[in-house]
């Protein structure tokens, strides 16, 4: 994961940094800034890319420097179809934001046990990756966003929902929504942002204390804001983008772990 190299950029220098075997390591989310002076550094080269357990066969960037594009996910093989779709399945125009889907022969062939999951992610054919990107007039694809309502913390997929469970189950919650917050080394970590019920008091300690109890380490929250409201759709569900926007924008005010 691209945290890792940052992790290993923060070390202190030492002479022989450069001193080593690797000629390539392949990562993902790495900081556009990061990779100038951690190759030079280490004198190794960083291969951006992107797979999904789904349909593991990868799509790299190209480890000619010269024909690279930092900041994407790269091509992809020959074997496999990428395309960029509205929310209606439409194929947008190059550069647009979509949700990325893909067609090769190494995809699953269905969700074991799980026929209406693996209908619901295949369509004709083509996997629904759940992540927002865009492919440019070169053909490189660039991941933008995640369309599943998970935190990505340095690698490890976290759901929201058993998180959100484990704090509802608080006498004093009215609503609660775990939303990602950016972070310098684990690219995202877990925020919960709580509503409490009228006439209780409750602080985040209590929040953390029944969290550390009922999940495992990575998936506590490192930060707790208690706010007033929410925004909804019309059908009564958090518009989580909202609040992810809020946090990637304002960065606002929160109790943290730390």
């Amino acid at each position: 994961m691209g945290s890792m190299l940052k992790m290993l950029d923060n070390m202190p220098p030492a002479e022989d940094d450069a001193d080593n075997p690797v000629e390539y390591v392949f990562s993902a989310g790495t900081p556009a800034d990061l990779f100038e002076p951690f190759e030079e550094r280490f004198d190794i080269q960083i291969v951006e890319g992107y797979s999904l357990t789904e349909d593991p066969l990868l799509m790299l960037n190209p480890t000619n420097k010269a024909k690279r594009k930092v900041g994407s996910i790269g091509l992809p093989p020959a074997e496999k179809r990428i395309k960029v779709v509205d929310d209606d399945g439409n194929e947008v125009p190059r550069g647009e934001k979509g949700e990325i889907i893909q067609n090769c022969p190494a995809m699953l062939a269905s969700y074991y046990r799980q026929p209406d999951k693996t209908d619901e992610a295949v369509v004709d054919g083509w996997f629904y990756t759940g992540d927002y990107g865009k492919i440019d007039e070169d053909g490189f694809v660039y991941f933008l966003d995640r369309k599943k309502d998970i935190v990505r913390r340095g690698g490890e997929n976290i759901s929201t929902y058993e998180i959100e469970g484990v704090i509802k189950a608080l006498d004093a919650v009215e609503e609660v929504a775990i939303i990602p917050s950016p972070d310098e080394f684990y690219d995202e970590v877990v925020k919960a942002l709580v509503i409490k019920k009228e006439g209780h008091d409750l602080t985040p300690e209590e929040i953390i204390e029944v969290c550390e109890a009922e999940l495992s380490s990575f998936k506590v929250p490192q930060y707790v804001e208690f706010v007033d409201e929410f925004p909804y759709t019309p059908t009564g569900k958090i518009q989580k983008q909202k609040l992810r926007t809020r946090e990637n924008e304002e960065r606002p005010e929160h109790w943290s772990r730390e």
